[in-house]
């Protein structure tokens, strides 16, 4: 069996990077080799039976919101990740698992008597999947 290496972020502001746009050329465009995330696409829904994993991008990959190219913790670490199994040294895949919203709504979110549907925040709507 294949060894394989599991980040899971789960969070608010610099999960999601939110604020710190990357510049163009910093964007992940293509598909990274090593690296792997799930895409909203075919992964941001509630009755998904088996998630699909792709090469990782700074694009699309976090499940809760659609703050993207950004400079976050997932995307620096795929980048770094990468950077060194390019440069020969012997690390396994890495699965990058995403789920982050900006602070909008997200206070008192999990308080039991919160209205139950989540009200937007100053920055905007969140389409979350938690």
């Amino acid at each position: 069996m294949k060894k394989v290496a599991l980040f899971m972020i789960f969070g608010q502001s610099n999960a999601v990077g939110h604020g710190v746009p990357m510049e163009e050329k910093d964007y992940i465009k293509e598909p990274l080799k090593n690296v792997f995330g799930l895409n909203r696409e075919p992964n941001q829904s509630y009755d998904t039976e088996r998630l699909k994993f792709t090469g990782y991008t700074s694009f699309g990959m976090n499940l809760a919101e659609t703050q993207d190219n950004t400079y976050s913790v997932p995307n620096q670490l795929a980048k770094l990740w990468q950077n060194e199994i390019d440069n020969g040294v012997a690390l396994p895949d890495l699965y990058i698992i995403q789920i982050a919203i900006g602070s909008q709504g997200l206070f008192g979110m999990w308080d039991i008597n919160r209205p139950k549907k989540l009200i937007p925040g100053k920055l905007g709507d969140v389409d979350i999947s938690m």
